[in-house]
């Protein structure tokens, strides 16, 4: 709910008071006089004639006015803080901090297995190979 704007009474030109039929008559004199656009008008009047908006703009309007005393004590040691530095601009390491991967060192690396490793690296220990313990019971019909 908008609280930039006049509110409903104030369109209207009614007080808290109102009942449907100054409701309506208010709707009508407000139309006449042009003071609003008749779409801001016939909202107004949704909102009065509806209890829970009605309600709500009750409150508004009774509501006091809030005020900034004491804000500028409040903040002023925020305000008495030296601020951040300025960050340094992001500057890009030279080129020989870059890693650089070469295929052919990739290629010597990975092309074949160390000597000291040969074919038993590559097994998998027994308690990991896969066989028919890891497979659910099957009844197998007769």
């Amino acid at each position: 709910m908008p609280l930039s704007g006049p509110s409903p009474y104030e369109i209207l030109g009614v007080d808290s008071t109102a009942g449907s039929a100054e409701l309506k008559a208010a709707q009508a004199r407000a139309i006449r006089e042009r003071k609003h656009r008749p779409n801001e008008v016939a909202q107004a009047a949704a909102q009065l004639r509806n209890p829970e908006k009605r309600l709500e703009w009750d409150l508004l309007e009774h509501l006091p006015p809030q005020t900034t005393e004491g804000l500028d004590a409040a903040f002023a040691p925020v305000a008495a803080e030296q601020p951040l530095p300025e960050p340094d601009p992001f500057a890009m390491p030279p080129a020989s901090a870059l890693l650089v991967l070469r295929e052919q060192d990739l290629l010597a690396e990975w092309s074949e297995l160390p000597p000291e490793a040969g074919v038993e690296a590559l097994r998998v220990p027994a308690p990991y190979r896969a066989g028919t313990a890891v497979l659910p019971p099957v009844e197998i019909p007769e």
